[in-house]
This record gives C-alpha cells, sequence and structure tokens, in this order.
C-alpha cells in the first residue's frame, strides 16, 4: 500500500471512528426519548460507508499495482526496440 493509500485510509478511518462517537453520544440523547430506530438507521448506514472506504482502498491499490506493471511491460518494449535498433546498426555496419 502506497503513502497516499495509507494516508486516505487513516482519514476516513478517523472520520469512522468519529462518527461513531458521536453516535453514541446521539444514543445516549435518543435513549432517554426513546428512539432508537434512528440510531440503528444512522449504525447502518456507518457500516456501508467504511466498507465503501476499504473497498476505494482496494481500488486504489489495484490502479497503482496496474499502473506499475504497466510501466514494467513500457520498459521491457523499450529494452527490445533498443535491442532490435542495435542489431540493426550492426548490421548495417558490417555490410558497408
Amino acid at each position: 500500500m502506497n503513502f497516499v493509500s495509507q494516508v486516505f485510509f487513516q482519514r476516513i478511518f478517523y472520520f469512522c471512528v468519529n462518527f461513531a462517537l458521536v453516535l453514541l453520544h446521539v444514543h445516549h440523547s435518543l435513549q432517554c426519548l426513546h428512539r432508537y430506530n434512528f440510531v440503528y438507521f444512522i449504525t447502518d448506514r456507518l457500516i456501508i460507508l467504511c466498507r465503501g472506504a476499504v473497498q476505494v482502498m482496494k481500488q486504489i491499490e489495484q490502479n497503482a499495482q496496474e499502473r506499475l506493471l504497466d510501466q514494467e511491460r513500457k520498459d521491457q518494449e523499450s529494452q527490445q526496440m533498443l535491442k532490435y535498433l542495435e542489431k540493426l546498426q550492426m548490421e548495417d555496419l558490417r555490410c558497408c
């Protein structure tokens, strides 16, 4: 996992933790009002949000790996082309 991914994941994680703390305060207040349905609704949304954050992190990491593989492939193609051009140059020198 690269640095950007780690920072993004940490920020999402801290957001989820802080949001959970807010929910605890809301839950305490709502206990007095007997409105548990709201807390359960918000908790479910928090779970969905955290799962989404994990999916985003996985996608970011996968994209970074694909870019790395593409760059390696391009480097290999460049090396092959250079070898081919050197071969052609050597053949031209032999002919003359």
